[in-house]
């Protein structure tokens, strides 16, 4: 275990953050090539995939309840330095995320004739290929995901690099060699990435289990369960809400054609830039603040926030830049129809201005949760997630901002989140170190009294 409670806090987040960085930006450019490739395939081919990880999205959403809360209850044991529990928590946690995974892929298989119709999509273009493979992957997914979880919590970052590296260079290998070597088209690409998953899976558990998960033959412990569940739910729900937002805002998009929902594709790809990135300095710091909450370390974590959310800070800005000047180039390098040009250019521009709001509610939101604290922050981004949809109706009116007003509504609703979580933070915080406080003078009565 890499023990956050103790040493220098920027040398402790860099070495969590750095590997991390490194899988988003890998993750990254495996999205973009993938994108690249299938891009070839025409707009059609765009879309499928794109409603694909709208509904894939909201399954990893759900499955956050135990991820989440795992995450946070293993960080709070190894802080107060309970290793054993900690290995209790993980199998149950592992275990339970089997049982979820597969009951999603039979409900995906079961639901998959009327997803596509949803959005418009034709059966020639792809979706029903691309999503069974998607639903055979599920429960790889999920596994690699909550033992990324527990090994994040554990202040390793360098094995899901590893092994997410690996499975990387497998799917950038196999995707144009399946698509236009044996001539498989969008099929093609959801075999690769299916083929990845499974590797990767089979990689971290084979490799880790043992450390992090104890014995597997022990059977689900209810009361383990529960405190996992109670952490997890809040940001389980907002995640969840912002996937039935998204779901709904690409309902929306669709009404303007296919090319709208290439568009916000590509769009969103690129933009993944700045939330994968900072998705690494989150996640360590989700692990920090734990750990730190677990022995009490309350100054650490304002002093690894404020080093954090300086470095964020910059990073976002020059993204900012990036997707507001570059965004015809951009756009370009993935799709040569027109409309669909046009439409992304737009997309980027007006969501590239809020980078830096997400980023202070992304990092601050971890922080939060890290201290076990959940629920506020959740609450406050579901209500802001769940205007995005009556405000995106309004502004994406004809007689209004058209397509450009559902851009303008995930500015407005990213701005506001940035804004609240940051107030709810400085109040924790103040509260936290009045506990504090109120223990010192707790244990200094009890030694005068002695």
């Amino acid at each position: 275990m890499n023990n956050l409670t103790k040493g220098s806090i920027s040398k402790s987040i860099l070495l969590l953050a750095v590997p991390m960085i490194g899988t988003s930006f890998m993750q990254f450019a495996n999205n973009i090539i993938d994108m690249f490739w299938v891009g070839k395939l025409g707009s059609q081919a765009v879309s499928a995939v794109g409603v694909s990880g709208f509904y894939t999205h909201l399954i990893w959403a759900i499955s956050s309840i135990i991820t989440v809360g795992t995450s946070i209850r293993v960080s709070h044991a190894l802080g107060a330095e309970n290793r054993n529990e900690a290995k209790v928590i993980a199998m149950n946690a592992v275990k339970s995320t089997w049982a979820l995974s597969l009951l999603f892929t039979v409900l995906m298989f079961i639901g998959k004739p009327w997803l596509g119709s949803f959005f418009n999509l034709s059966v020639e273009g792809g979706f029903d290929e691309y999503f069974v493979w998607m639903a055979l992957g599920l429960v790889f997914t999920q596994t690699t995901n909550v033992l990324a979880s527990v090994s994040m919590s554990h202040g390793d970052s360098k094995t899901p690099f590893r092994f997410r590296s690996i499975g990387i260079g497998i799917n950038l290998v196999l995707t144009p060699f399946f698509i236009y070597v044996l001539g498989m088209g969008i099929n093609g690409a959801g075999l690769a990435t299916f083929l990845s998953q499974l590797i990767v899976a089979l990689l971290f558990y084979g490799y880790k289990h043992r450390d992090y998960l104890g014995d597997l033959k022990a059977k689900l412990n209810r009361e383990v369960l529960i405190p996992i569940v109670k952490l997890g739910v809040s940001p389980s729900v907002q995640r969840i809400i912002f996937s039935l937002a998204s779901i709904a805002i690409g309902k929306i998009v669709a009404e303007w054609g296919q090319e709208a929902i290439a568009a916000q594709k590509v769009g969103h790809q690129l933009e993944a830039m700045t939330f994968m990135t900072i998705g690494g300095l989150s996640g360590a710091m989700m692990s920090f603040s734990g750990q730190n909450f677990g022995a009490k370390q309350y100054g650490r974590i304002k002093e690894a926030y404020r080093v954090t959310l300086r470095m964020a800070l910059v990073f976002g800005v020059l993204m900012t830049l990036l997707l507001y000047t570059q965004s015809e180039p951009l756009m370009r390098l993935f799709v040569q129809d027109q409309k669909t040009v046009e439409i992304g250019m737009r997309y980027l521009q007006i969501v590239g201005l809020s980078q830096v709001f997400m980023i202070i509610e992304m990092l601050t939101t971890s922080l939060i949760n890290g201290l076990g604290e959940t629920k506020l922050p959740a609450r406050v981004n579901i209500l802001i997630l769940l205007s995005r949809i009556p405000l995106a109706l309004f502004l994406a009116r004809p007689d209004m901002l058209g397509i450009d007003g559902v851009w303008w509504t995930i500015f407005i609703s990213t701005f506001f989140r940035g804004l609240v979580i940051s107030i709810i933070y400085q109040k924790t915080m103040r509260s936290l170190e009045s506990n504090q406080y109120s223990d010192f003078q707790v244990e200094k009565e009890k030694a005068l009294a002695n």
